[in-house]
């Protein structure tokens, strides 16, 4: 019986730490586009492309008012990265 649970435990940890692995790999697709708009658009089509795969509500965790980026937005801007955060925490 122990041995059962062990197996069953270890198969879930494994379906768990894949579905993870996916959510990541699909935020981070959706965080490598040019502008927000481009990356609405993304989230929308891999949340139609993997519908079980992705939260319900993973396109719309990109909001209409996320300001414009890019790579070198990011890395660069120290307001981006904690002004705009800290705004969103606040709401």
């Amino acid at each position: 019986m122990v041995a059962v649970l062990t197996v069953t435990f270890g198969i879930w940890t494994q379906y768990e730490h894949a579905r993870s692995e996916f959510e990541i790999k699909a935020a981070e697709i959706v965080l490598k586009t040019e502008n927000a708009s481009q990356a609405r658009d993304t989230a929308i089509a891999l949340s139609k492309l993997f519908p079980s795969r992705l939260p319900e509500n993973f396109a719309e965790s990109f909001p209409k008012n996320l300001p414009n980026f890019g790579p070198d937005i990011i890395s660069a801007s120290p307001t981006f990265s904690t002004g705009w955060l800290k705004d969103q925490k606040a709401q």
